[in-house]
């Protein structure tokens, strides 16, 4: 199962500089502290437009944060407009690095200052299309006024639609790198959401299919309906927040069995005598014969406890049964004892980080309790013990 924990020795190879958070929202008091009119920006250190993407294997790392930003980037440098567009922002962003004027003035004008990106991160770079976007007309007449180059007619409409599809990426990566509720229980319904964003998009079909098609190659093991990794399904089903979404879905039951028998969770079928029937030992060992008319053990196949559960459990919530229930894993399968084998693989898989910035935190959580010998305050303690408690893999 190639999702298993998400703590396979490739994903701690994956670059810090992926996990950064998002860059402050646009706001005239609450600026960037890092932003300065006199920072001096150089593009070919932030990304170089012609340098070809990290050769990786598609599905070689289990980050999700990490894929979707591989996707972002392959599907950007598709289409050769976006790629010459990328090439005038950055020259646009050091003209105005090396113009505090210039910079001062653009923000008397729009009352916005531009953000020079310091990483190729597209979170950084999204921010900095963003700015760039709101104040584009004073962008332009800047440019124009000091005989820098300025963008062409396109450059507008293609910078909104890349901002428009790469929000709900940005956005759901951010999502999946949280630390207060499950983050591999998104995974399934996430992708495939992102899928259909691309599929409905009508304002620009070329970038749209671009970034279709590489989610649909970086992602076979949430997308392929033959080699799909059942893990993320069956967690979606296991997460009250996500549970109504896939509960009908006749792969759900397929997908939790799978894990439940991986995880060697199953209870096996169970085989009994009929009820007033004594048990006999076969008349061949007796007579060293078979005896046609002696009494014979009638068994019979108890129907599986776990299969039982599953689908009683993927009835309620079709029916409604949980529709007020609380949304917080833990609380959720605490209060709810009657699907103890559905709860028990919910403690082991919901605790399964889906990013390696997760991964990260939960080692040097576990770091920092084992050095100090204890826990720093009683929340932290019970914390860290949930973690060994609840994930068996550890």
């Amino acid at each position: 199962m190639t999702a298993q924990i998400g703590l396979e020795k490739e994903i701690f190879s994956i670059e810090k500089a992926l996990t950064e958070p998002e860059a402050a929202l646009i706001n005239g008091q609450n600026e960037d502290p890092m932003i300065h009119e006199s920072y001096a920006f150089d593009a070919s250190v932030v990304n170089d437009c012609h340098s070809p993407e990290i050769t990786l294997a598609p599905n070689s790392l289990h980050c999700i944060s990490h894929r979707l930003e591989c996707t972002m980037t392959a599907a950007f440098n598709t289409l050769p407009e976006l790629v010459e567009l990328k090439k005038s922002i950055f020259t646009m962003l050091e003209n105005f690095s090396q113009s505090p004027q210039s910079h001062q003035a653009l923000k008397n004008f729009s009352r916005i200052k531009l953000l020079f990106p310091t990483s190729n991160s597209w979170s950084s770079i999204f921010t900095a299309f963003k700015r760039i976007l709101i104040a584009f007309d004073g962008i332009q007449t800047i440019c124009e006024n000091n005989g820098w180059i300025k963008f062409d007619e396109l450059a507008k409409e293609r910078l909104q639609n890349v901002i428009d599809l790469f929000e709900p990426i940005l956005k759901f990566r951010k999502a999946v790198q949280m630390d207060i509720q499950p983050t591999i229980s998104l995974v399934y319904n996430g992708i495939h959401g992102l899928v259909e964003i691309c599929k409905a998009n009508t304002a620009y079909p070329e970038f749209a299919q671009a970034l279709k098609q590489q989610l649909s190659l970086r992602f076979t093991d949430v997308l392929d309906e033959e080699t799909a990794d059942p893990i993320y399904l069956a967690a979606a089903a296991l997460d009250p927040r996500t549970f109504e979404l896939v509960c009908k879905e006749d792969a759900t039951k397929n997908a939790l069995y799978k894990v439940l028998q991986y995880y060697g969770f199953e209870e096996h079928h169970e085989l009994s005598p009929t009820a007033n029937e004594k048990e006999m030992p076969p008349s061949e060992l007796i007579f060293g014969f078979d005896i046609p008319s002696a009494k014979k053990i009638k068994t019979e196949k108890k129907p599986s406890r776990t299969i039982t559960q599953i689908s009683s459990f993927l009835n309620k919530i079709s029916e409604g049964e949980f529709y007020n229930c609380p949304l917080d894993a833990a609380q959720f399968w605490n209060c709810n004892k009657d699907f103890p084998v559905l709860g028990k693989l919910a403690f082991n898989l919901l605790c399964i980080p889906a990013t390696a910035i997760n991964v990260e935190k939960l080692f040097i959580k576990l770091q920092t309790f084992t050095n100090s010998g204890k826990a720093s305050t009683l929340d932290e303690m019970y914390e860290t013990r949930a973690m060994l408690a609840f994930n068996n893999h550890i």
